[in-house]
């Protein structure tokens, strides 16, 4: 923790709550906005985590967004395990359509921007498989997920690349 006489009281705290029980944790209209990072697919139901930033953010605050949303190739089952799910059964990704009502259909958020980084999704992926296999590579993410880094990577890769992701 650092502490700064310029700052005062108003140092950034993190604190950790259920992203579906927000308005417990926190007095509405506290926050001026919000960011999520890959946090969609894994929650149940986005619609109430949604509901519930609408109760705690500010009105007309600002919330980025970056998700994976199931992609238009519906065919295909999704491939396990992923860096996010074992199974089935802990993966909750929506398709871009109900991933976009979630947001909208209460009235509380509106999109205002929306940009598809699938392309930059694959390469990225592309690079962290290569960098994997390298002699003595010492990847952090690999650490993070264990033996099966490179299975779960090569997985989301190739959903991505084959439209079942985006």
């Amino acid at each position: 923790v650092f502490n700064s006489s310029l700052l005062g009281d108003n140092l950034p705290q993190f604190v950790h709550a259920d992203c579906q029980e927000l308005s417990i944790h926190f007095p509405p209209s506290t926050f001026h906005g919000a960011y999520m990072i890959y946090v969609g697919f894994n929650v149940q139901s986005l619609e109430t985590l949604v509901e519930q930033l609408g109760v705690v953010c500010k009105r007309k605050a600002r919330v980025s967004v970056f998700d994976v949303v199931a992609g238009p190739e519906t065919e295909k089952e999704f491939t396990f395990p992923l860096p996010f799910a074992s199974d089935e059964s802990s993966c909750h990704m929506l398709d871009e359509e109900s991933y976009a009502k979630a947001w909208t259909s209460k009235g509380s958020f509106q999109c205002v921007e929306e940009v598809d980084e699938t392309a930059f999704a694959i390469s990225a992926l592309d690079k962290a498989v290569k960098a994997s296999r390298k002699e003595g590579a010492d990847i952090g993410l690999g650490r993070v997920m264990g033996d099966t880094f490179e299975e779960k990577i090569v997985n989301l890769r190739e959903q991505f690349k084959d439209g079942r992701m985006k």
